[in-house]
């Protein structure tokens, strides 16, 4: 799913007062994707994993056009719960 132009703007304006660098290689030219990406949780029980109970959190992500690391900040955080919706 895309990020919505206007959550994607607002994300970015909280995070470029910070200047952000890749914590690698000190880079600071960041791509940002504009789709949404989703940090998947499950449930554990032992070593298998109980898939009926599923979280996710969704971020946007950005890549370090120099080394490819990859940062991923809290879509939630940044633009609110009842942005996302």
């Amino acid at each position: 799913m895309k990020i919505s132009k206007e959550n994607l703007t607002l994300a970015l304006s909280k995070l470029a007062p910070k200047e952000l660098k890749c914590p690698v290689c000190k880079c600071g030219n960041l791509n940002y994707d504009t789709d949404e990406v989703q940090n998947m949780m499950y449930e554990r029980r032992g070593t298998s994993l109980v898939i009926d109970k599923v979280a996710y959190k969704p971020v946007l992500s950005m890549t370090c056009s120099d080394c490819g690391y990859i940062m991923q900040f809290d879509l939630i955080h940044l633009v609110g719960q009842q942005n996302l919706l």
